[in-house]
């Protein structure tokens, strides 16, 4: 993989479905620049909160290749997407 390699929109499509292999998640963590938000369609609508409030990057533990994996099977996302249960 290139350093500079753009992810397409497939990759973070893939990567918010959390069924990605390792270099695809690596290209997409690489366009964040170190950045990633996780919040709900209702922490969304909720305009009371900064969105500081949702920046992982903010936290003492990094969103980088394990981290992102181990959320994978902690939240079992990736596990419901594969069974068509998200969307």
């Amino acid at each position: 993989m290139e350093q500079n390699e753009v992810p397409s929109l497939n990759d973070y499509q893939r990567f918010h479905g959390m069924l990605c292999g390792v270099e695809t998640t690596q290209r997409v963590l690489q366009s964040f620049n170190g950045s990633a938000l996780f919040a709900s369609v209702n922490d969304y609508a909720n305009d009371r909160k900064a969105i500081e409030e949702y920046d992982y990057s903010r936290t003492p533990v990094k969103l980088n290749v394990f981290t992102y994996y181990l959320l994978v099977l902690v939240s079992l996302t990736g596990i419901s997407t594969a069974v068509g249960l998200t969307r």
